[in-house]
C-alpha cells in the first residue's frame, strides 16, 4: 500500500523545531508502522501568517505544478493523506490528486473557522473549507475541532483521533521520585506572540507562590530569549536556563522534573505535555485550545483558568503541599502515554482505514 503525505503547514524537513513538525513527523512514521510505503508529495508548503493575495497567487501555482509533476511522475498511491488543514495552510492538493486517481483522501487535524468565511482570509478559508468537505475521513484530535468540522460535515466521516507520540525515539518511561524540593520544568520556543504571553504569565505566578521550596528549570531559546529570560531574572540562582536541548538531554530533563508548568495560551494541543507525560512527569496547564486531550485534569495533571497567574500558582502551591499527589498523577500521566504510543495509534488508525479497504 502506497501513501502520499502531505503538510500544508511546514515541511518535514524545516529546520526551525515546533509542534507542527514533530507532530509531522510522528505521522509519517505512524503511517509507516501501520503498513504504508510513504511518500512524501512535495516540499510545497502553503502557509500563510498574514493574507496576502499575491502570496496566495503564487502558491496556489506552484501546488498546480507540483499536483502535475506527481500526476506524471509517481506511482499510483493507495491513499493520500494530509496532516494539518486550516484557513492559514489549506490542503491545495489533497483534493486534486484524490480526485485524480480515484482513492480515499484523509486529513488530521483539520480544522474548519465559519467566521474567517468572510474578510481577508476568506480566499483560503474557502480553499480549507473545499478540501474539508471534499475528504473520506476526518481524524479530529479535540472536541474544539470535531464541533468546527460539524459546521460542513456529518459526524459519520468524523473520527476521533487521541495524539500520540513517536515513543521509538525516548527512552523507557521512568519512575517519578521526589528530592525534597519541588522542580519545575517549562519548555517551549522563546519568541513574541503567545509563547511570550505564557512565559509572562508564569513569571507572574512564581511571583504570587506562597511556598519558597522550588526550582524552575527553563528549556528553550528564540529571538525574544532576552526578554523572556528577564522576566525571571528577580528569582535568581532558582530559576536556570537550559537553552534549546533536545533528544536524551530534553527527555532527561522531564524525567529529572516534578512537573511541567505551561500556561498554554493560543495552545492548539501542545505536544509538550505528551512528551512530558511519557517520561512520568505530570503537567500544570492553562486550559486553552486542545490542551485537555493532553492533561486530564486530576489525572495526569492540573488544569487551571486561562491566562490566570493567580490560578497558576494556586495550583503550583497545591502541589508543593502534597507531594504523594504529584506521584498519584506522574503515574496517571505514564499510563495515559502508554495509551499513546506509535503501535497504539497504528491500530487506531488500521481499524479506521478498514471501510476503505485499506486494512493492513
Amino acid at each position: 500500500m502506497r501513501a502520499f503525505f502531505i503538510t500544508p503547514m511546514k515541511h518535514l524537513d524545516d529546520p526551525v523545531p515546533s509542534g507542527d513538525r514533530t507532530i509531522a513527523r510522528a505521522t509519517e512514521h505512524l503511517l509507516k508502522r501501520a503498513g504504508f510505503e510513504v511518500t512524501r508529495a512535495s516540499q510545497c508548503v502553503s502557509f500563510l501568517s498574514a493574507p496576502d493575495a499575491s502570496r496566495m497567487d503564487a502558491i496556489e501555482d506552484e501546488a498546480n505544478r507540483e499536483c502535475e509533476r506527481l500526476v506524471a511522475n509517481a506511482a499510483k498511491p493507495d491513499l493520500i493523506f494530509t496532516y494539518h488543514c486550516y484557513y492559514k495552510a489549506p490542503d491545495l492538493m489533497g483534493p486534486r490528486l484524490a480526485a485524480h486517481y480515484g482513492v480515499p483522501y484523509v486529513i488530521a487535524e483539520a480544522s474548519h473557522a465559519a467566521k474567517r468565511a468572510q474578510g481577508p482570509w476568506a480566499r483560503w478559508h474557502e480553499e480549507a473549507e473545499r478540501a474539508i468537505r471534499s475528504a473520506d475521513l476526518l481524524l479530529a484530535t479535540s472536541g474544539h475541532d470535531r464541533a468546527g468540522l460539524l459546521q460542513c460535515r456529518d459526524q459519520s466521516c468524523i473520527a476521533d483521533w487521541p495524539p500520540f507520540i513517536d515513543d521509538s525515539l525516548w527512552p523507557e518511561m521512568p519512575r517519578w521520585s521526589h528530592r525534597g524540593s519541588t522542580h519545575f520544568l517549562a519548555v517551549a520556543m522563546m519568541r513574541e506572540g503567545d509563547k511570550s504571553e505564557s512565559y509572562r504569565i508564569l513569571a507572574s505566578a512564581l511571583s504570587l507562590l506562597e511556598r519558597n521550596d522550588w526550582h524552575l528549570t527553563l528549556v528553550g531559546d528564540g529571538p525574544a530569549r532576552d526578554s523572556i529570560l528577564a522576566l525571571f531574572a528577580p528569582f535568581g540562582e532558582r530559576v536556570a536556563w537550559r537553552g534549546q536541548i533536545a533528544g536524551l538531554a530534553l527527555a532527561d530533563a522531564y524525567a529529572d522534573a516534578d512537573c511541567l508548568v505551561w500556561p498554554a495560551v493560543n495552545e492548539a494541543l501542545g505536544m509538550v505535555f505528551l512528551e512530558a507525560a511519557l517520561q512520568a512527569c505530570p503537567a500544570i496547564a492553562g486550559d486553552e485550545g486542545g490542551v485537555k486531550a493532553l492533561v486530564r485534569s486530576g489525572e495526569t495533571g492540573l488544569l487551571v483558568s486561562p491566562r490566570d497567574p493567580q490560578a497558576f500558582a494556586a495550583a503550583m502551591d497545591a502541589l508543593m503541599a502534597h507531594p504523594t499527589r504529584l506521584e498519584a498523577l506522574s503515574e496517571g500521566a505514564r499510563k495515559m502515554a502508554e495509551q499513546a504510543t506509535l503501535d497504539a495509534a497504528a491500530l487506531r488508525l488500521q481499524k479506521a482505514l478498514v471501510p476503505f479497504s485499506l486494512m493492513l
